[in-house]
């Protein structure tokens, strides 16, 4: 029994973690480029003032914001901007860039046949 609660819960955590896995290089990038900027100069002039317990918090804060933003951005794209771009080259053509709205929501041309509209912009 303990070990059927463990899988769950392990399966749990995957599922929480899987839009940051389909935007795994575009996330790598952002925390990159956002680290690079902030750690080289402000944040290591202010850890002797600020302490051990902010630099971590800020440490925490910097791993976590890019698992919220993908999850974000996923809800109405179907992959990351670098992946997009990474697709686009390896298949010479482009891919869809926003997912279509699922069959309920879909709007209905004048002869009754269905019509494929992109996701609205998200507010």
């Amino acid at each position: 029994m303990g070990t059927l609660c463990a899988a769950s819960a392990i399966l749990d955590l995957l599922a929480r973690l899987a839009p940051a896995r389909k935007m795994a290089l575009s996330n790598y990038l952002f925390q990159s480029v956002v680290c690079c900027l902030i750690f080289t100069a402000y944040e290591i002039a202010t850890a002797w003032s600020t302490g051990a317990a902010c630099c971590f918090a800020d440490g925490i804060t910097y791993f976590c914001h890019p698992d919220w933003l993908s999850e974000r951005w996923l809800r109405p794209h179907r992959y990351g901007t670098v992946e997009w771009l990474l697709r686009a080259i390896t298949l010479a053509a482009w891919p869809e860039w926003r997912r279509l709205l699922p069959d309920s929501t879909r709007q209905f041309a004048d002869d009754g046949s269905k019509t494929d509209q992109q996701c609205p912009e998200s507010s």
